[in-house]
């Protein structure tokens, strides 16, 4: 595949995940339930997501570990999953739910950020 198709992509499904993140979380701050399409199809344009990051690094011979934006991207990831999984999660309390969505959501701006800038830092 086209580096420039895979990077298109990838930037499609960062698009629709943040989107569709935003929908499920206004769904559960508000109380009401995800239907399993809400459940199963944020997973799918994640993975697509991930796949198209990974192959663009590869293609583009980029080494997290030489590459400090590449690697605090990853990182930022990691804690964007994790903000992400608490802010969704039914038994989190409603103060925390709505800490995690806000911090879920910088950390994505940030990534943004250092996917635009290719520099590591603010």
């Amino acid at each position: 595949m086209d580096y420039a198709l895979l990077k298109s992509l990838h930037m499609l499904c960062a698009g629709l995940s943040i989107s569709l993140f935003c929908w499920r979380a206004m769904l559960v701050l508000r109380g009401l339930a995800l239907a399993r399409t809400l459940k199963i199809l944020p997973h799918v344009i994640d993975t697509v997501l991930l796949a198209c990051g990974v192959s663009m690094a590869i293609m583009a011979r980029l080494n997290p570990a030489q590459q400090p934006w590449l690697g605090l991207k990853l990182g930022c990831l990691l804690a964007y999953i994790i903000l992400g999984k608490i802010s969704l999660a039914a038994n989190t309390p409603p103060k925390a739910r709505r800490a995690a969505l806000a911090g879920a959501l910088l950390v994505f701006a940030y990534m943004l950020k250092l996917a635009l800038s290719k520099q590591a830092g603010w």
